[in-house]
């Protein structure tokens, strides 16, 4: 009580605390002697005017523990902002934390946890649209902030933010494409945390190319390799758009890679990919654009026997070729089935005779269609 009740001049004040501070500051429970019934004006001249060792972390943790001492119209901006910048002290916010000058001090100072506490008070203070809505998109909301050291906080600990504050909205996230991608190609993101970003965000990727190609090792696959790119297939993450197939089909060596089959087993996307043709008809005349990789394609899916016979019906359906001579006849009865039933076989010897001797019941239907 004495403390609180002391209204000596600045020099006295500061002469006192730290007097008091030699002579309790070595004994145990020190904190407790010094405080113990003072009001908070106590704790903040304190923080003003004794010089304690960065070691002290009884002291520190005291100081941070609670910044309701902090919470003044009339603080020492300058002095302040000094002695936080000494200490690297890291606050937690309080909910009035904003109506103090201290709050524009801890964010200029990257002086705060990076919690999900801390940024929920940060961003609902910033959008009065999400003040009452619970955040699923930390990122892209800290993206917007007028206050872009706050961004570059978040990006020199991004490992720490997404474990402590993006994952903590539960297993569905809502992060805007831009910080979806911005967070995929971010090098210092572990892999597993990147896993689980895809796993768990309610977002798809329009143009795979803009995923960086780094080949990532997936913590339960057995030392398997797997990119970036195929997970995101895997995960129903990429936008059914012709582009995005051929590029993956491109990156994985011209073949249809597991990620790639699965993706377009996808009854979904697969109806979504064929209401536009793989080509335009000017791609088709002048040979150009995705015509070398398309007809790859095409070459492959026409003789697999990897997707449902749904899909293979879908795709070959909208195949601008027609083939004169199959690389194969010993593909399943259903794929050549549908390939006879669609004309996608033109009647030439070859092809008779290819049928002829691996599908004999469909021959009928051949030489008729």
């Amino acid at each position: 009580i004495f403390l609180s009740k002391f209204n000596g001049g600045t020099n006295i004040q500061s002469k006192l605390y730290r007097r008091l501070y030699d002579l309790f500051g070595k004994k145990s429970n020190w904190i407790d002697i010094l405080f113990s019934n003072e009001e908070t004006n106590v704790v903040y001249n304190f923080f003003l005017y004794v010089n304690f060792e960065k070691a002290e972390k009884d002291t520190i943790a005291f100081l941070t523990n609670d910044m309701f001492y902090l919470h003044r119209q009339d603080i020492d901006k300058n002095t302040v902002a000094g002695i936080i910048r000494y200490y690297d002290l890291k606050f937690n916010l309080l909910d009035d934390s904003v109506k103090y000058p201290i709050y524009n001090i801890i964010l200029d100072n990257n002086a705060y946890i990076i919690s999900k506490q801390n940024f929920d008070i940060i961003i609902k203070n910033a959008f009065a649209d999400v003040a009452k809505k619970s955040i699923m998109d930390y990122y892209t909301c800290v993206s917007k902030l007028q206050n872009q050291n706050i961004k570059t906080y978040v990006d020199q600990n991004i490992q720490v933010f997404v474990n402590d504050v993006i994952f903590s909205a539960g297993n569905s996230i809502a992060e805007s494409e831009e910080a979806f991608v911005e967070l995929l190609n971010n090098n210092t993101l572990l892999t597993e945390t990147k896993v689980e970003l895809i796993e768990k965000n309610d977002c798809v990727v329009s143009d795979i190319t803009k995923i960086k190609l780094v080949v990532i090792k997936l913590a339960d696959s057995n030392e398997k390799l797997v990119d970036i790119q195929n997970l995101l297939y895997k995960h129903k993450k990429i936008s059914p758009v012709w582009s995005n197939v051929f590029e993956n089909f491109k990156f994985n060596g011209n073949k249809l890679d597991a990620c790639l089959v699965d993706y377009l087993n996808d009854k979904q996307i697969v109806v979504e990919l064929v209401k536009e043709k793989p080509l335009t008809e000017e791609e088709l005349k002048n040979e150009s654009g995705n015509y070398s990789i398309a007809s790859s394609f095409y070459d492959v899916i026409s003789v697999s026997n990897v997707l449902s016979i749904d899909s293979f019906s879908k795709l070959m359906n909208v195949c601008p070729w027609h083939y004169d001579k199959m690389e194969r006849y010993d593909i399943g009865s259903k794929e050549m089935d549908v390939l006879i039933g669609q004309k996608k076989i033109t009647l030439t010897s070859e092809n008779y005779l290819g049928i002829k001797q691996n599908h004999t019941d469909l021959l009928s239907k051949y030489i008729a269609v």
